[in-house]
């Protein structure tokens, strides 16, 4: 059976990819050392919230995704790391609750009114369903993950821009 999605993975790959000089993310406008990447297809582009200090270290990523639509309103799935030196000091709800600001700030001067933020959990990983559940809601809906099959979480939320 195929894996759920690590986002820890992604996290390795950005800072191989920060180290090496191929990407140059940019500064996030409201909040110090977050930093914003966009690539993918045009279609479905993922965007990169990282959190990156002085030395060029990744400490942790959001990656979110458009990849659905509920009732006419865009929904990003989220996935989101945190590199081993700085795991259990609260960074990762840190990040994701200033992705999330971030998203919503994007999408006011897109115009658009309002979004969904989701993210699917596997059942096991308890340190991430805590994370979700501060970040996102408290009370997740029993799923399957659509591309492993494993049985997961899916925590999600409706966002006004004006939130």
């Amino acid at each position: 059976m195929t894996p759920m999605t690590d986002p820890h993975n992604a996290l390795v790959s950005f800072q191989a990819a920060i180290s090496s000089g191929s990407i140059h993310p940019h500064p996030c406008p409201r909040h110090e050392g977050l930093f914003l990447y966009v690539d993918g297809p045009c279609a479905r582009p993922r965007t990169t919230f990282a959190m990156i200090d002085h030395q060029h270290t990744v400490k942790a990523l959001v990656t979110g995704v458009c990849d659905r639509y509920v009732d006419a309103i865009p929904g990003f799935n989220l996935g989101y790391a945190v590199a081993e030196p700085f795991r259990r000091q609260g960074v990762a709800t840190d990040i994701l609750l200033k992705a999330i600001g971030e998203m919503q700030f994007l999408a006011a001067k897109a115009h658009q009114d309002q979004l969904y933020v989701l993210a699917v959990v596997g059942v096991d990983n308890l340190a991430s369903q805590a994370v979700a559940s501060r970040c996102i809601c408290e009370s997740p809906v029993l799923t399957t993950d659509g591309l492993s099959g494993l049985p997961a979480f899916l925590y999600q939320r409706l966002l006004s821009v004006t939130d």
